[in-house]
């Protein structure tokens, strides 16, 4: 057990919580209800607030994870690690995954089949992904998946927090009174605006990772 938060949780837990936690109680008057958190203060304070942060930041992870990954893949057709490496996909050029069938074929001794239907085929390819990126980590080539990889959970969580605030703003501006429209419609805002650059940027930094990790693995294992 590390003794130390690791750049993922900083980046991709502790943030988005720091957020969420932010949105709900600015925002939280419009709904009856006030939850005062100081977000300034001495070494207590600032020691709760980020006990509260970080578990708040779990448990959007756990959601992000379960099933706001699962829209998303269904969305791109798959993770790109997997979809980038079908015969008929146009990302990679044609020598490339040939390059990286012929490494994985020779280190892991393992024969790769190209048949199957299109589900079987990226189970396949999703297997010979983390088989490239356990390589590359053990061999510790570069820091820089662990970095696209912190961005892109800390943007799918981000996503997960920004439409989670999005069904109350939306319920808000409809229900609230002349008063309170104002602010409900800052926070649908707010809450859209940041939906739509995580969505992106989630997206960005899913394929910065798989790409980085399949250069790293050619470069890294290539005679």
């Amino acid at each position: 057990m590390t003794t130390r938060f690791s750049l993922y949780d900083f980046i991709a837990v502790l943030i988005p919580g720091l957020v969420f936690i932010w949105a709900t109680s600015s925002f939280s008057d419009l709904v009856g209800i006030t939850i005062n958190i100081s977000l300034t203060g001495g070494l207590a304070e600032t020691s709760v607030l980020i006990a509260l942060a970080y578990v708040t930041g779990l448990l959007l992870q756990g959601i992000s994870q379960g099933i706001t990954e699962k829209i998303l893949t269904k969305i791109w057709g798959g993770f790109p690690s997997a979809r980038w490496l079908l015969q008929e996909d146009n990302k990679f050029s044609k020598g490339y995954k040939e390059k990286i069938f012929q490494l994985v074929q020779k280190k892991f001794n393992i024969a790769l089949d190209s048949g199957g239907s299109r589900d079987e085929r990226m189970k396949k390819n999703q297997e010979i992904f983390y088989l490239c990126y356990n390589a590359v980590d053990k061999a510790k080539l570069s820091e820089r998946p662990q970095l696209f990889n912190a961005q892109y959970g800390l943007f799918r969580c981000l996503l997960t927090s920004f439409c989670l605030l999005l069904l109350p703003g939306i319920l808000i501006l409809i229900t609230s009174k002349l008063n309170a429209g104002g602010k409900a419609f800052a926070l649908l805002s707010f809450s859209f605006v940041g939906a739509i650059i995580s969505y992106f940027r989630a997206k960005k930094r899913g394929e910065d990772f798989a790409k980085s990790i399949y250069d790293l693995f050619i470069v890294g294992f290539s005679e």
